[in-house]
């Protein structure tokens, strides 16, 4: 899974209260050569597909293998 350190929670912190939503949303875009794209939204409300890491960060079940082991600092 995805591990937050304290910086990265913070800063999702006050991103969450500058949008007034309860969650981060981070998806995973195919990219070129560069690899993959990281796309980062606000929402209020999780579904049964997310992943809901440290009650703040959303990620759909479909990009786990791509997170495994990902550390945001």
């Amino acid at each position: 899974m995805i591990k937050l350190k304290e910086n990265a929670l913070k800063h999702l912190t006050s991103l969450t209260e500058k949008h007034d939503k309860k969650y981060v949303r981070l998806s995973i875009k195919g990219g070129g050569c560069a690899g993959f794209g990281y796309e980062w939204t606000f929402e209020n409300e999780h579904t049964k597909d997310d992943l809901v890491v440290n009650d703040i960060l959303l990620v759909d079940k479909i990009y786990e293998l791509y997170i495994l082991g990902m550390e945001l600092d």
